[in-house]
């Protein structure tokens, strides 16, 4: 018996970035431990990583400071975090094997989408050197403050999926296929 008897055919890929495309993780953890000691607090525990990633960044910043009990804003921890991801994200490497996929995807002319949770600001931050992986994407992108996703809605809500999905069934509608159901996408998170 063949084991793909009763699978649909893969015809589109939608993405995550961070820690599956690009390195960002730990560098995100990096930045906010840093943050962390400015504060006199704990290094990042397993469990508050866990709880933050993912997300889009000023949520995971109001999480921040309640687990760890901080006197800040959220608005003012969000701003210094920025300032650190203005140098740290400057070493943002492709993880090993993602420009490799992203090639036999596009050789196979299969549609690829990016569903990211960063802002558009963390976006460029970390992708602007990476352009041999995103470049892949073209304007296939939603990113975490894109208006298409309501408000509160991020990750782990369906919504940004359902978006990347939408973009690809525009433009399958742009050359008169039928649209794709979201059991032919498959999708590469963490």
């Amino acid at each position: 018996m063949n084991q793909n008897e009763g699978l649909p055919a893969i015809k589109a890929c939608i993405f995550d970035m961070d820690g599956l495309l690009i390195n960002t993780e730990q560098l995100y953890t990096e930045v906010t431990n840093e943050l962390l000691a400015r504060y006199n607090k704990p290094a990042l525990s397993i469990e508050v990583k866990i709880q933050i990633m993912g997300i889009p960044g000023f949520e995971a910043t109001k999480i921040l400071i309640k687990s760890y009990e901080m006197d800040v804003s959220a608005e003012k921890l969000y701003e210094e975090a920025g300032e650190l991801q203005k140098k740290k994200f400057l070493e943002t490497k492709e993880m090993p094997g993602s420009h490799k996929i992203l090639e036999y995807l596009k050789e196979r002319e299969i549609p690829v989408v990016l569903a990211t949770s960063s802002s558009i600001r963390s976006f460029y931050l970390k992708t602007n050197h990476l352009g041999h992986i995103f470049s892949h994407f073209g304007k296939n992108i939603v990113r975490g403050d894109d208006p298409r996703i309501p408000k509160g809605r991020g990750k782990p809500a369906p919504d940004i999926y359902l978006t990347a999905l939408s973009i690809i069934n525009d433009e399958r509608k742009s050359k008169n296929l039928e649209p794709l159901t979201s059991k032919e996408c498959l999708v590469f998170g963490k």
